[in-house]
């Protein structure tokens, strides 16, 4: 009787092949997986981002709240969140001149609608709290204005067919705000 010592060429073979094949299957699971995490991250940074502006609008830290014909728009920059999240999405650094919640009055109550992107052009667009998730992120979030054209130039921001203008800036309580102020808007 003959001993074997290793194994044959065709069994490495054969279980390169039943490896390879393994990892074709695998990795785009994990993958997905993976950036499908991410994205739910992003989604949860940006809710905490509205959960901490609802918090300070609702105490009247943003001054008074806001009229039928007024909507608020308050940049991220000016937030800080309990959880540190230094200014980055699971993506890259948020650009702050086009990342801002939108607060108006809707049906006796308040709607608080997210505009954030990050350097990789990913974000949300005029999406509302209530229907946030990682489903709502956009690859090109490029079409996001910047807060500031809002009161540095002529530019009119549209919500329900409405065109509004910049009439008033806020700070908030006890933090100054000069590069990031939060503006309030009227009916045209």
């Amino acid at each position: 009787m003959k001993k074997k010592n290793g194994f044959t060429l065709v069994e490495v073979i054969a279980v390169i092949i039943i490896i390879g094949i393994l990892m074709l299957i695998a990795v785009p699971n994990v993958t997905n997986y993976i950036l499908g995490s991410r994205r739910s991250s992003y989604a949860s940074d940006i809710h905490a981002y509205i959960e901490t502006i609802r918090s300070e609008y609702e105490m009247r830290e943003y001054g008074p709240l806001l009229d039928d014909d007024e909507i608020m728009i308050v940049p991220i920059k000016n937030v800080i969140l309990e959880k540190g999240d230094a200014g980055r999405s699971p993506f890259g650094a948020y650009v702050y001149d086009k990342s801002y919640i939108v607060i108006v009055t809707e049906k006796g109550g308040y709607q608080f609608y997210a505009n954030v992107v990050d350097e990789t052009n990913l974000g949300v667009i005029m999406t509302p709290y209530s229907i946030l998730d990682r489903k709502s992120l956009v690859d090109d979030a490029t079409s996001i204005r910047s807060w500031s054209t809002y009161y540095e130039t002529e530019n009119l921001f549209t919500y329900n067919s409405q065109d509004y203008k910049w009439c008033e800036t806020r700070s908030v309580k006890g933090k100054t705000v000069e590069e990031a102020p939060i503006l309030l808007l009227c009916k045209e």
